[in-house]
């Protein structure tokens, strides 16, 4: 499939971040602080040259060293750069800092993300090698994944240089989240085709779940 050629922009905050084990739990100062981002989200759809908004609220992140420690993330694909009005709506909606803000181009793609329904995985990538070379490796382990736990989709992100990530798999994946973890790593051909291929390399994926959050005015 074809991939988007228009420029991404990943926002994302550290609001109220608490876990039990990799479980996020609720947070009223994160709920307040999201309808707030949702008003964001809205000024930036708006906008001539955006093409998609998505938000996402964090559900489950698994307690591995290095691993993205955001809540909330909102995720903008448009014609240029989105910065400067970004930075307006957060102002004028009293909308903290992101954590992090990197412009990032979608390298592959499989399957239409956007439009399926079920978890959101947003597998960040670490580690020393290049992003290229961990671009290739994605390509051959994409397939496990479609092959065995029917994942069939996905939207590779390339991060700028600079930021703590190599790249981003954005994808939706059969749920709920603990099973489809369980799948994972109870199945020894993981670790032969996706653990190692990863160590191979010099890089290691840091999953973040999430559920999409409607942010159109009445949304819930």
């Amino acid at each position: 499939m074809e991939t988007i050629p228009t420029e991404f922009t990943y926002f994302a905050w550290n609001i109220d971040l608490h876990t039990a084990g990799p479980f996020v739990r609720p947070s009223d100062h994160r709920r307040s602080a999201l309808e707030k981002i949702r008003r964001v989200a809205r000024d930036l759809d708006a906008h001539n040259g955006v093409h998609r908004v998505r938000l996402f609220e964090s559900t489950f992140i698994p307690p591995l060293p290095d691993r993205p420690r955001f809540d909330v993330i909102l995720l903008t694909d448009s014609d240029g750069p989105v910065r400067a009005e970004f930075d307006v709506a957060r102002k004028r909606h009293d909308v903290p800092d992101p954590a992090l803000v990197t412009a990032a181009t979608n390298a592959a793609r499989f399957g239409d993300t956007d439009n399926l329904d079920g978890p959101i995985l947003l597998n960040h990538f670490v580690g020393e090698t290049d992003p290229q070379t961990a671009i290739s490796a994605w390509k051959t382990i994409s397939q496990w994944y479609a092959s065995v736990l029917d994942v069939t989709n996905s939207t590779l992100l390339e991060f700028e240089p600079g930021t703590p990530y190599l790249i981003v798999n954005y994808a939706v994946v059969p749920g709920p989240v603990p099973r489809f973890m369980a799948n994972q790593l109870l199945r020894p051909s993981f670790y032969r085709n996706v653990n190692r291929r990863l160590g191979k390399i010099g890089a290691r994926a840091r999953p973040l779940f999430a559920k999409r959050v409607a942010y159109a005015e009445g949304g819930a």
